[in-house]
């Protein structure tokens, strides 16, 4: 390593690129598949640059310049009011961080998009690890409490509330890839290793693996890796856990890494290769599944059976899971139905074939609500169609047992109260106990219940449901 001064020769790759700060106001830029060097001279020292994303950031103490690879000769170049600390790249937007503005988003323009700021925030305290960037969102570490994220947009307006735990938050880290939306993981002080979603509704943290080193989300799927215990650890679809957490340890791929020793730090995660630096200061690389990027991709063009097609090319548990997960996220049935059979979850394809026999389009959406265990949303479904699917509502209530809710339900509706009184009468009956709630005992003395009456009104309801259902095709 050569020193100059003060300074640290600095040297960063990506893909075929490197750039070499040679002399403390000379960076070497080499394409080495197309064999051409060239050098970058700077009129004061360079004290921060980074690469990425096909373009190279490079700071001195009084300007930035931003050079996309291939058209080196043409920089943009913006003034700076602060020595900058750090720089940090998406494939859309950077941030720089200094003592004075604090954290800044500009585009590869030089544009100045925003200045995301909170009280509490000290910004000479932020480093690579307390705060993160995609195309479309920026993520902050309150580092005076240091168990607050918060998320804000490319216009430096917050997202949602902040995410809180309840331990001190280590590292963070937002999935620049998304095929529906964020998925947000973080380390904390016991190296655990969570992630929640960006939506209020999966703002819950779920802890995926303890005793993590470094975590890094792939920049082509949502697939996440870690390295714990010796291990590299993949998991093909970690936002499962909002749809389905049975599948979850399906979709973990665990590989043997004695190479990356103590203390590593995964760099990046490209397609199908990850970069870690070592303990010593080396970088190493090592070449993956490739597959997962190619299934993300026909799923973001929705391609289904191509992505099915993969699947049975591959014949890999990881990646049949995967597409479960992720057919039902985006309610495609027959490919869901098809990944869960593969991976022998029967009593879920059994469930699935249930739900493509529901008629409208907001009982099956509400079905697969329920199926995410999401019953509130799914209620909200079928309330709010017009006209609402009331018996689906009150069934769903009772199939889940929540006896008031459903009385309550059908009370405020005007409609079922004898549906659910006679459901309750065959709960009790089976489970030889007497009614104690008040409410249905008071409506237990109104409601005279007559079996055929409330099988006919129930085939009438289902009834309407498919008119409509076949009218609004």
């Amino acid at each position: 390593m050569v020193v100059f001064g003060q300074l640290v020769q600095q040297r960063l790759e990506w893909n075929c690129i490197e750039a070499l700060l040679v002399k403390p106001d000379v960076i070497q830029v080499s394409d080495f598949e197309a064999g051409t060097s060239e050098e970058l001279e700077f009129p004061y020292r360079v004290v921060k640059m980074s690469l990425n994303h096909g373009f190279l950031i490079a700071a001195t103490s009084t300007q930035c310049y931003i050079y996309e690879i291939g058209q080196l000769s043409t920089p943009h170049i913006f003034e700076l009011r602060a020595i900058v600390r750090l720089i940090v790249q998406s494939s859309s937007y950077f941030l720089i961080c200094n003592n004075i503005r604090g954290v800044e988003v500009y585009s590869y323009e030089g544009r100045l998009e925003s200045n995301p700021a909170f009280p509490g925030l000290q910004s000479d305290r932020l480093d690579y690890r307390g705060v993160t960037i995609t195309g479309d969102m920026v993520g902050i570490l309150n580092n005076s409490t240091k168990k607050e994220l918060r998320l804000f947009d490319m216009q430096g307006r917050q997202v949602g509330k902040p995410i809180t735990h309840f331990q001190e938050i280590m590292e963070i880290d937002i999935c620049p890839y998304a095929v529906s939306e964020r998925t947000v993981s973080f380390i904390d002080i016991n190296r655990d290793l969570w992630v929640c979603g960006v939506e209020d509704e999966y703002r819950n943290a779920f802890k995926l693996r303890n005793m993590v080193d470094s975590a890094e989300w792939s920049d082509s799927s949502e697939c996440l890796i870690a390295l714990s215990d010796t291990k590299l650890v993949m998991w093909y679809y970690p936002r499962v856990v909002f749809v389905d957490r049975e599948l979850l340890p399906q979709t973990i791929l665990e590989l043997d890494a004695p190479e990356f020793k103590k203390m590593p730090r995964l760099m990046n995660f490209s397609g199908a290769r990850v970069t870690c630096r070592r303990m010593d200061g080396s970088k190493i690389t090592r070449h993956i599944t490739p597959y997962p990027p190619m299934l993300y991709g026909f799923v973001r063009k929705k391609q289904w059976e191509v992505a099915i097609r993969l699947c049975r090319f591959v014949k890999r548990k990881q990646l049949w899971a995967a597409l479960a997960g992720l057919a039902i996220a985006e309610r495609q049935l027959d490919a869901a139905e098809i990944a869960l059979a593969v991976i022998e979850e029967l009593d879920k394809v059994q469930y699935i074939c249930m739900i493509k026999e529901i008629p409208s389009s907001e009982g099956r959406n509400a079905e697969l609500a329920l199926y995410r265990g999401a019953p509130d949303e799914a209620e909200d479904i079928l309330l709010q169609t017009k006209p609402p699917l009331i018996y689906r509502a009150v069934d769903m209530n009772i199939r889940l047992f929540r006896w008031k809710r459903a009385l309550d339900l059908a009370v405020e509706k005007q409609s079922h109260v004898d549906l659910v009184l006679m459901q309750r009468g065959q709960y009790l009956k089976l489970r030889g106990q007497e009614e104690t709630l008040e409410n249905f005992i008071k409506w237990n003395e109104k409601f005279p219940i007559n079996k055929d009456a409330i099988d006919a009104k129930i085939r009438q309801e289902i009834d309407d449901e498919k008119t409509r259902a076949t009218t609004n095709i």
